[in-house]
Protein backbone atom coordinates (compact mmCIF):
# COMPACT_ATOMS: atom_id res chain seq x y z
CA UNK A 1 0.00 0.00 0.00
CA UNK A 2 1.17 3.65 -1.01
CA UNK A 3 1.60 5.59 2.33
CA UNK A 4 -1.12 8.67 2.59
CA UNK A 5 2.22 11.08 3.00
CA UNK A 6 4.04 9.89 -0.06
CA UNK A 7 1.40 10.29 -2.46
CA UNK A 8 -1.71 11.52 -3.11
CA UNK A 9 -4.01 10.78 -5.66
CA UNK A 10 -6.28 13.30 -5.26
CA UNK A 11 -3.57 15.95 -5.71
CA UNK A 12 -2.10 14.62 -8.20
CA UNK A 13 -6.45 14.71 -10.05
CA UNK A 14 -6.06 18.23 -9.38
CA UNK A 15 -3.34 19.08 -11.25
CA UNK A 16 -6.03 19.32 -14.25
CA UNK A 17 -6.88 17.78 -17.54
CA UNK A 18 -6.81 14.48 -16.12
CA UNK A 19 -8.32 11.34 -18.26
CA UNK A 20 -6.88 7.84 -18.97
CA UNK A 21 -4.33 8.59 -21.41
CA UNK A 22 -2.77 10.17 -17.96
CA UNK A 23 -2.99 6.87 -16.34
CA UNK A 24 0.89 6.05 -17.42
CA UNK A 25 2.23 9.20 -15.77
CA UNK A 26 -0.51 8.92 -12.77
CA UNK A 27 1.44 5.31 -12.49
CA UNK A 28 4.93 6.45 -12.87
CA UNK A 29 4.07 8.98 -10.03
CA UNK A 30 3.48 6.31 -7.85
CA UNK A 31 6.02 3.98 -8.81
CA UNK A 32 8.16 6.45 -7.75
CA UNK A 33 6.94 5.91 -3.87
CA UNK A 34 5.76 2.16 -4.02
CA UNK A 35 7.72 -0.19 -6.54
CA UNK A 36 5.51 -2.66 -6.07
CA UNK A 37 2.88 -0.89 -8.31
CA UNK A 38 4.61 -1.64 -11.04
CA UNK A 39 3.09 -4.73 -11.50
CA UNK A 40 0.05 -2.68 -12.82
CA UNK A 41 1.96 -1.13 -16.12
CA UNK A 42 0.12 -3.36 -18.34
CA UNK A 43 -3.43 -2.31 -16.90
CA UNK A 44 -2.20 1.19 -17.42
CA UNK A 45 -1.31 0.68 -20.87
CA UNK A 46 -4.67 -1.33 -21.41
CA UNK A 47 -6.78 1.49 -20.51
CA UNK A 48 -4.90 4.10 -22.35
CA UNK A 49 -5.44 2.20 -25.72
CA UNK A 50 -9.32 1.89 -24.63
CA UNK A 51 -9.54 5.18 -24.04
CA UNK A 52 -8.16 6.72 -27.46
CA UNK A 53 -10.22 4.36 -29.09
CA UNK A 54 -13.09 5.31 -27.16
CA UNK A 55 -12.12 9.02 -28.06
CA UNK A 56 -10.50 8.84 -31.64
CA UNK A 57 -12.96 5.95 -32.96
CA UNK A 58 -11.69 6.65 -36.69
CA UNK A 59 -8.80 4.20 -35.48
CA UNK A 60 -9.07 0.57 -35.50
CA UNK A 61 -11.19 -1.15 -32.78
CA UNK A 62 -9.50 -2.57 -29.78
CA UNK A 63 -9.98 -6.20 -29.86
CA UNK A 64 -10.28 -7.64 -26.38
CA UNK A 65 -11.44 -11.28 -25.26
CA UNK A 66 -13.75 -11.71 -22.46
CA UNK A 67 -11.49 -13.59 -20.18
CA UNK A 68 -8.97 -10.76 -21.40
CA UNK A 69 -11.27 -8.36 -19.80
CA UNK A 70 -12.44 -9.77 -16.79
CA UNK A 71 -8.63 -9.61 -15.56
CA UNK A 72 -8.08 -5.91 -16.37
CA UNK A 73 -11.15 -5.93 -14.68
CA UNK A 74 -9.65 -7.63 -11.72
CA UNK A 75 -6.91 -5.77 -12.10
CA UNK A 76 -8.22 -2.79 -11.83
CA UNK A 77 -9.74 -3.29 -8.60
CA UNK A 78 -6.69 -4.58 -7.08
CA UNK A 79 -5.18 -1.22 -8.08
CA UNK A 80 -7.91 0.78 -6.44
CA UNK A 81 -7.25 -1.15 -3.08
CA UNK A 82 -3.54 -0.75 -3.40
CA UNK A 83 -4.00 3.45 -3.99
CA UNK A 84 -6.43 3.26 -1.16
CA UNK A 85 -5.71 5.14 2.40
Amino acid sequence: MVPKESFSPEAWLRKGDVDLESARVLLNDAVRHDKSLEKFRDLCEAATEYYLAERYPYEEPVSVSKPELEAQIRQAELLREALRF
